[in-house]
Order: C-alpha cells, then sequence, then structure tokens
C-alpha cells in the first residue's frame, strides 16, 4: 500500500488487450504474485482487493523470453473507485544476468531494411558481428558471431521450437523464413542466458509469429528495387570499355509484394493469422568465362619468341582466316603444329569445332594470347515464396493452445555458364515446419508449458552435369559439364523437436524443471563423385607437354626448326599445345560401393 505494507490475498488479473485472454491469480503472504508461461504482447494489469481502490496499469508490454516486474501500491478507499495509470518502458533488466534486447513489432515493421530480411535485424545487438555478401539471395554465408562465440553456435527458436539448420548452422538463419510482417518480435540474448535458453553457447534467438486479435486486421504492401541505384562492378566496367560496350552496372531489380490478414473466429476465443510473401528478383553477377582466343579456334597457336629479333609479327594463315601476330610472337600454322605433332594430326578438327561456340575473349586471361577470358553479366531470375499461418484457441482463463505452420517455396539460380544457355545449377527448397502448443497454469503456484515442432529442410540442387564429362586445360566447359557447381545433389533434414517446462513458485523463489528432446536426420544424394571423366592436362605427358616444343632438346623433327619459345612463356605453351591436338591425357574413374561391398554403376548417386 501507499505506507509500503504488503498486502496478501489481493486479486490480480492480467488480461491481453488484443485478444481479450486473461489470467487471474492471488497476492500472497509477502504480497507477491506471479504469472508464468504468458505469451508476450501487450496487457493490463489489475488489481482488486476490499478496502482498496481498484489499481489498473494500462499497456505494460510483456516482451518475449524476459521476466517483467510490476510494483504496484494500492490506495485506500472502495473497491469500485478506480485509479488508472500507463505502463513505464523499463530500459534495466533487474530480474537476471542475461543480456540481450527485444525487438517490436513497431521496431521490425518501420526500420528501413533491404529487401525486408528480418536477418539483418537480428544482428543490430552491442556485440553481434553482421558482414553482408554482394548477393545474399544466392549464397548462404557463414557470417555472424555474438560477443566472440562462433558464428555457427547460435541457436533459434521460432515459438519455443528448435528451427536451426542441423547441418548448416548458418548464422542468423531459420529453417523457415519469417517475413517481418509475420513477426510479432524477436530477442537476441547475448550472454548469461538461463539453462532453458538452449544447447549452444553462441547467442540465443527467439521469434515469435503474429496472432489474431479481436479486430480483423489486414495489410497489403510491394517494395520495388531497381537498378538505377547501382554502381558498377569495377573489373566489368574495365572490360565493358574495353571491348566498346559502355559502362553498365549488373541489372538487379526486386519486386517485393504481399498481404497479410488476422482475426477473431470467435471472440476472445479462437483466432488466425496469415501472411503470403513472394520476391521476384531480375539481377545480373559479373562472371569470368575461360575461352579459347580466336586464333586458337581457328587452328593457330601463339607464343612469345625466347628471340624477340626472330619474330618481326604480322600475320598468320589458320584453318578459316587470317590472324595478326604481334612482334616478338610468334604464330604457329595448322601445318606447322602438325609437323610437331608426333602422330602428324595437328590441330584436332573435333575440338576447333567445339571452340568455335564459345564467344569471343574481352579479358587476357591465362596468357593472353592463346587461353583468355570472356567477362560478362550473367543473367539470373531467382523466385521467393512464403506462407506463415498460425491459430490460437483460449480454452479457459488458465488454458491455451496455439498451431502455426509455415512453408517457403524457393528457386535459386545459379549464373549461366555462358549468355543464352540455361542456369549451371538451380537450388531448389519446398522448406515446411509446424508447431503445437499448450500452456497451462495448473495453480496459482505451478504452470507448464508444452510444445511439439516439425521442421523439414527440403533442399534438392540441380545442376546441369548429367552423364561423364571431358574438360579442356584453362577453358570452362561450355556447357558447364564438370564444372564446380554444376553436381546435382538433394538433402533434407526433417526435425523433430519435444519441448516441456514446468514452473513451481515458492515465495520469492522459483524453480523449473523441463526437458528438450531433438531428433533429426539428415539423408542426402550427391553426383560430384558419380561420373568419369577426361581431361586436357599436360602434367600427364612426357616433359609436362614441353618435349614437343620449338627449342627443346627433344624437339627433333624438321618441324622444330621455327623460333624457340621464351622460357616464361614455355608453359602457356605445354597447355595450349595439348589443348589444341585435344589430347585427353588424364582419365578419372570414381569407384562407388555400396554397404554390402558391391560396386555402384558410374552416373548413380551417392547416398549418405
Amino acid at each position: 500500500d501507499t505506507q509500503k505494507q504488503v498486502i496478501p490475498g489481493a486479486s490480480v488479473t492480467l488480461s491481453n488487450i488484443g485478444t481479450g485472454a486473461s489470467q487471474t491469480t492471488v497476492s500472497d503472504e509477502r504480497g507477491t504474485y506471479r504469472f508464468g508461461s504468458v505469451q508476450p504482447g501487450r496487457y493490463n494489469l489489475k488489481v482488486e482487493l476490499a478496502g482498496f481502490k481498484t489499481s489498473i496499469i494500462e499497456r505494460l508490454d510483456l516482451p518475449v523470453d524476459t521476466v517483467a516486474r510490476q510494483n504496484i501500491a494500492l490506495e485506500v478507499g472502495g473497491i469500485s473507485e478506480m485509479v488508472s495509470v500507463v505502463a513505464e518502458s523499463k530500459i534495466l533488466n533487474t530480474n537476471d544476468a542475461s543480456v540481450g534486447n527485444v525487438m517490436s513489432r513497431e521496431q521490425i515493421r518501420n526500420l528501413p531494411v533491404e529487401a525486408q530480411n528480418v536477418v539483418h535485424l537480428l544482428s543490430l545487438q552491442p556485440g553481434a558481428v553482421f558482414i553482408p555478401t554482394a548477393n545474399p539471395a544466392t549464397t548462404d554465408p557463414r557470417y555472424g558471431s555474438v560477443a566472440g562465440a562462433r558464428a555457427d553456435q547460435q541457436s533459434v527458436t521460432l515459438d519455443g521450437i528448435d528451427v536451426n539448420d542441423p547441418q548448416l548452422s548458418t548464422a542468423y538463419t531459420s529453417a523457415i523464413r519469417m517475413t517481418q510482417e509475420a513477426l510479432q518480435e524477436f530477442r537476441v540474448s547475448t550472454s548469461n542466458y538461463n539453462a532453458e535458453m538452449g544447447r549452444s553457447s553462441g547467442p540465443q534467438v527467439s521469434l515469435i509469429t503474429r496472432s489474431g486479435t479481436n479486430q480483423f486486421d489486414g495489410s497489403g504492401y510491394w517494395t520495388g528495387r531497381r537498378t538505377a541505384t547501382s554502381s558498377n562492378e569495377y573489373f566489368l566496367k574495365l572490360s565493358q570499355l574495353a571491348s566498346g560496350q559502355p559502362s553498365q552496372a549488373p541489372k538487379l531489380d526486386k519486386d517485393i509484394f504481399g498481404g497479410s490478414f488476422g482475426g477473431p473466429i470467435r471472440r476472445n476465443k479462437l483466432f488466425f493469422f496469415g501472411n503470403l510473401e513472394a520476391l521476384k528478383e531480375t539481377s545480373e553477377a559479373p562472371v569470368t568465362r575461360g575461352v579459347p582466343s580466336n586464333s586458337m579456334r581457328d587452328g593457330v597457336l601463339m607464343y612469345r619468341c625466347a628471340v624477340a629479333a626472330l619474330c618481326p609479327g604480322g600475320s598468320v594463315r589458320g584453318l578459316t582466316g587470317n590472324h595478326a601476330v604481334e612482334a616478338g610472337f610468334y604464330g604457329m600454322t595448322p601445318a606447322e603444329i602438325a609437323a610437331i605433332d608426333p602422330l602428324g594430326i595437328g590441330p584436332s578438327l573435333a575440338a576447333m569445332e567445339y571452340f568455335r561456340k564459345y564467344p569471343s575473349p574481352n579479358d587476357p586471361g591465362t596468357d593472353g594470347r592463346n587461353l583468355m577470358d570472356y567477362r560478362f553479366s550473367a543473367p539470373i531470375e531467382n523466385e521467393f515464396l512464403n506462407l506463415i499461418s498460425r491459430v490460437d484457441y483460449k480454452a479457459a482463463n488458465n488454458h491455451s493452445f496455439f498451431g502455426r505452420f509455415g512453408k517457403q517455396d524457393d528457386t535459386i539460380n545459379n549464373a549461366p555458364q555462358f549468355a543464352g544457355l540455361a542456369p549451371k545449377r538451380q537450388r531448389l527448397f519446398n522448406n515446411l515446419g509446424g508447431a503445437l502448443g499448450y500452456d497451462a497454469v495448473i495453480s496459482p503456484t505451478l504452470t507448464n508449458s508444452f510444445r511439439y515442432g516439425f521442421t523439414k529442410i527440403d533442399e534438392n540442387n540441380a545442376g546441369v552435369t548429367q552423364a561423364n564429362y571431358t574438360n579442356f586445360r584453362f577453358i570452362s566447359p561450355y556447357e558447364g559439364f564438370g564444372d564446380a557447381g554444376s553436381f546435382t545433389d538433394t538433402r533434407q533434414t526433417p526435425t523433430q523437436n519435444n519441448v516441456n517446462d514446468l514452473s513451481w513458485f515458492k515465495g520469492l523463489h522459483t524453480m523449473k524443471v523441463g526437458t528438450n528432446i531433438r531428433y533429426t536426420r539428415v539423408p542426402k544424394n550427391r553426383f560430384q563423385s558419380s561420373y568419369l571423366s577426361a581431361t586436357v592436362n599436360p602434367s600427364w605427358v612426357a616433359g609436362v607437354g614441353r618435349r614437343n616444343m620449338p627449342g627443346s632438346s627433344f624437339c627433333t623433327l624438321p618441324g622444330c626448326s621455327i623460333p624457340a619459345v621464351a622460357t616464361n612463356f614455355q608453359g602457356g605453351y605445354a597447355d595450349s599445345w595439348l589443348n589444341i591436338l585435344g589430347v585427353l591425357s588424364q582419365a578419372t574413374q570414381r569407384a562407388n560401393y555400396n554397404i554390402d561391398g558391391t560396386p555402384q554403376a558410374p552416373g548413380t548417386a551417392v547416398a549418405r
């Protein structure tokens, strides 16, 4: 009371402003009261006792994973008299040693975030490190550490259910992607968190989905981002200007649109909420590919001369046309190549036909004469779709249930090998997850909270490599077959999580016991080691490809009398020499076996 005396036996009622759900308890002999398993939200707190005025604390915010303390002084008077005050926000946590901050729904909705990516908001905590990547939509970065803890030691829960990726543990990420519109609030606990917070040494991220209220509430939204606000990538700009093209930044257009709707099915009892959001992204990524020079694809091999005076330059005739030769370099004709070919064949016509598929180079590349580069803005189109829904049911004053379901359907395309081709790999995600919750106030001193959740990451990375393949040294395979990032692999992570917490209150003490059981498997199929391959590799021929080289003591054929190759160009000569002959000098067999020891046929997935 106003005389600082404790008041036992006072009736204390906590009412959710949005849903009308309420809990009632009675203050004990110490004048203390407690509410457990309270859903995060905004509440009114009412205290009543005969001989005292009724006291109401309005708009009391109870954040997620936070213990709140609210003292109330009752004034002498009639119970029909009322004293109403608005709750003040408390800045310091005086209830436990945990360090962290809660971000409310207003902050989540109003803070400007690129592409409405909630990941950016999770990092707005003291001690959190966030390193954005060039293209977060097509990259799964392992970034973000908190208070010095490893980035993969975070733990993320959604409505009390574990939603971590059990294999990759990507920082600031949940297996079921949350949208800003569907997120009620979240808390990132950075250190000194309590035992029930989880199993990891890093930050504990607690996400809460929105629920419906007694008022129908909906929204529709669209967010756009256009290339006009982008700057050009430096090296792409140089290549564009070198080929006579204007400097133009890679395309990056994003359109995010969606809507949400929620409200009562039965007032004060049953509520629903749903959110559907889509992101369409059209972009271009600067890509560099190895290509044969225009002269090499016409059967001409260029090299730097050991004695520059013997090579005045000029032009050289290839299979179909003439090519300029810079002073100090020598251009071997197809006939000269055949003259020092031990088999007397010369340039492989099959290889030349294959090389003509490539675009002309616009970057010096490996040697600037035969093995060059082509740099271009690769077109990429990605699509993301998110569905979040939730139903809440208040069975009685002290019993409540909820159910949540979420699904995402994403198509993320890697850059094509060359313009006009299909993406080298498509990443398809069909993740889904759901949760059921039951909160019960068994008695004024005993509460219980139960959660069951199922989360499944369904990832299918579909690559263009579907058969045995051959590659040329320092030349990107035209269709992408056998190239890095061109193989198919799949994985699924069905995870079940059961959580139960029982809390007992006695005076100023709280005892909590609980269990958290998580069961998961990660079945995978990989094709990276499923195919046979052959490669042009000078390291697997005599003299690492330099025996049949003008100027070599081993080159004794009549055709070896042309000017000798410079020492600093011998490696480039060997690579180009074997490529132009089409000699597949290295063959690789990858042997895989079943669990019973029988060999797998080439082209079949390796299951784990």
